[in-house]
Parts: C-alpha cells; structure tokens; sequence
C-alpha cells in the first residue's frame, strides 16, 4: 500500500518540498501527514479526502456526515472508547453501524468498537481535524489550539469542505457509493456493549400446543420411559405424513414442544436434551452451558461439527473475561458478535470453525442464581429475522423446569 505522500506526488497534487515541509511539521507537532498539508495549504480537505480513499480503499466520511448525529448513535460507544479508538459512529441500519475513524487497518480497534456496538462495522477514513472536531462535541475531548485553528480555516474556505452527499440510505449502501473505486469496507465484529450488545427480552407466557404421544415420545425419553403419561388433547398436527416429522418444526411449534415436554421433568439432563432439541429449530449451531460453582462447562451441542462430546469439552471461570461473566450481575441477553477473547475463542475451537456473524447468549436464572447459558448463531446469514420472545419463552421455561427438577432432589422423589 502507498503512503499518502507517494500517492500525492505520484499525482502530481504537492510538490516534494511541500512534502518535506509537511514531514517536518509532522515529526514537530504529532498527528497525521494529512493534517500537516493541511495547514501548510498545499492541499484542500476535498483533495485530502479523495486520496486517503483511494489510499486505504474505504469510503469516506465527510463534514456535513459528522455533523448534527443523534444521541442515539453516539451513544452506541461509550465515551472512554470512542476517545482511545478516535472513532466516531455517525448512522447505523439494523445490523451494521457506520464509523468514522483514523487508524482504519487496525483490526483490533475494529473488533472493540464493533463489540461495544453490538453491530458489523461499516468503516470510513475522515480528516483527523474532523474527527478531534466531532469527539469535542460528541465525547467532551478538549479539542487543541491547533486543530481548533483548522478547523476554522477549512470552515471559512469554500474548498476546505464538501457538500453533504444527496441521500445516505444505509452504512451498506454508503460503502459502495462513497468511493465507487474502492471495494466494500471491511466488516469486523466483536461483541457486546451496555447499549446494543446486552438486550432485554419480555417475558412470555407459555402457549398450549396439543401434541401427540407420538411427538412427546420423539421430542424427550427418559431412557425407555414416556415422559408423559397423562393422555394428551387431540392433536390435528399428527396427521401429518411421517416423513414430515423428520424435518426440523417451525420455531414456534418447537418451543411449544419445549414447553409440553418438561411441564413435569424427570431430570435436568431431560430438560438440556429437550431444549437442545428446541434450539435446533432456531440456530445453525447452538450450546448448552451448565454454570456451577462459578464455572462455565460446555453441557451440550447441536450442528455442523458440534455434539455432546465436543461440547462437554469446553470451561471457563465466571472471572475470566467473556460474554459470560457479565451474567453474574445482568439478566440481559447479549446479541453481536464475540469479541476475539481466549475464552470466545475456545468455543469457536468447538466446531473449528469461523464464529457466526452474530450470536445470541442468554442466561437461564433460577431465583437469581445463574444455572446455564443458551449459546445460538446462523453461521453466516446473521439473526435477522429472529423472535426474541421464542427464546425468553425457552429460558423462562427451561428455569422453571430446573427449579421443579431441584424441588423434586431436594424433596426425596425418584
């Protein structure tokens, strides 16, 4: 890759003594090479913008689009972040975020700024003076003399800004028109964030699915026992062909299953073996987590590459950093992506796999103790179009089955 003064002279746009002047002051003052041909005039902001896309080929954001974002935007990064990474988010659709930011190669930066979102990252390169700009008004930076004088110059000169593009539809569509020459901006994930990353999901009450004994018996056996005995209500969905119930229900049908199979469990291993059952109707690959002791234990897998022995392989301690040790103080569910962190990344060693694109954890609570963790991706397609009540539906019920199967060891029943 070219640096940003090989590319100016290879196009003739400085001289070589205002490129030596603009490293002088660089190796002076600190900041950005651009910064500096900024203030010795040997470039406009327009020009500075057009060859640091063509540079670093991602799109770019100008003034106008740093200018007037809404707090809930911003408030997609914490303060703290935004100022250490110099990132500012300026527009966001359901899935992706778009950020302006300096250091547009640094995956790691990308992975922490995408986690605290709890969004893919739609990345732009911008005018250093911009971003100091932005971060004063959105984050309270103290914004210096000298980018302050800057700022007001490029502000007075006609040719120090651009207009604000007609019409931004979304940080995926900004990607391919910003800068037509450059390929789509990388997209990094992490994971989490107080804001979008930790979601609250309504509780749901349970729905009556009659079932047949046929569907009861595929669904849970306790090692040759029905775990029903009780004669079920008559159930027009057991007409179907037989080969239809080889096929994975409908979300909805399966949850209810869920909800019909554990109303008098015999054991927690029923209640995993029944859940784990209901989640594979919702995710590409999906994981129990059992949690006792402050330990995190892999109970059970479901997908591509996962079973029961791959995920008892798994452990982590609720101390060690991850998705998980924020349960111990949150009843929240996290959606995003994993921030590459060693305990994330011995669960994706579980499918040797790359991670979804985004995954859904959710604590399952009895009282308010903490008793395991449904873990759920897609792979590659996302969770758009996922229902959040089906799985608070699951957690909910699968909590009060544990609690039932604790009440009953406690009690002395078999």
């Amino acid at each position: 890759m070219a640096h940003l003064g090989e590319l100016l002279l290879d196009k003739a746009l400085i001289t070589r003594q205002q490129f030596r002047d603009a490293r002088d002051r660089q190796a002076q003052l600190g900041g950005r090479l651009g910064t500096a041909l900024l203030e010795l005039g040997a470039i406009n902001e327009a020009t500075l913008l057009e060859a640091l896309a063509a540079q670093l080929r991602v799109p770019v954001a100008r003034a106008p689009e740093l200018q007037g974002i809404s707090p809930e935007i911003i408030a997609l990064l914490p303060a703290p972040l935004a100022i250490r990474c110099e990132a500012i988010p300026f527009q966001e659709s359901a899935s992706q975020v778009a950020v302006a930011m300096l250091d547009v190669r640094n995956l790691g930066l990308q992975d922490e700024l995408s986690f605290a979102a709890g969004k893919r990252l739609a990345i732009h390169i911008a005018n250093e003076a911009r971003i100091v700009e932005a971060l004063e008004v959105y984050y309270g930076r103290t914004c210096s003399t000298r980018f302050r004088s800057l700022i007001e110059r490029m502000n007075r000169s006609p040719s120090g800004t651009v207009p604000a593009q007609p019409s931004r539809p979304s940080p995926a569509a900004a990607v391919s028109s910003a800068a037509p020459a450059a390929p789509p901006a990388p997209v990094r994930s992490a994971a989490r964030g107080p804001l979008r990353g930790r979601i609250h999901l309504p509780a749901q009450g349970p729905v009556s699915i009659p079932l047949s004994p046929e569907e009861r018996a595929a669904l849970v056996t306790d090692r040759g026992t029905s775990p029903a005995a009780a004669s079920p209500a008559p159930d027009p969905v057991s007409t179907r062909p037989v080969d239809d119930a080889l096929a994975a229900p409908e979300p909805a049908t399966a949850v209810a299953r869920f909800e019909h199979a554990v109303v008098d469990p015999k054991s927690p291993q029923l209640v995993g073996e029944a859940l784990a059952a209901a989640l594979t109707s919702l995710f590409e690959r999906s994981i129990l987590f059992q949690v006792s002791r402050g330990r995190i234990s892999g109970w059970m897998g479901r997908g591509p590459g996962l079973d029961d022995e791959r995920a008892a392989t798994y452990g982590a301690t609720m101390e060690e950093r991850s998705v998980f040790r924020e349960f111990a103080v949150t009843a929240s569910a996290f959606r995003g992506a994993l921030e590459q962190l060693p305990a994330h990344l011995r669960l994706l060693d579980l499918w040797h796999g790359a991670p979804g694109a985004e995954c859904l954890v959710v604590p399952v609570r009895v009282r308010d103790r903490l008793v395991a963790v449904i873990y759920g991706d897609r792979g590659t397609r996302g969770l758009e179009g996922l229902d959040p009540h089906l799985i608070e539906r699951l957690a909910a019920r699968a909590a009060e089955a544990f609690e039932r199967c604790i009440a009953r060891r406690k009690g002395g029943a078999d």
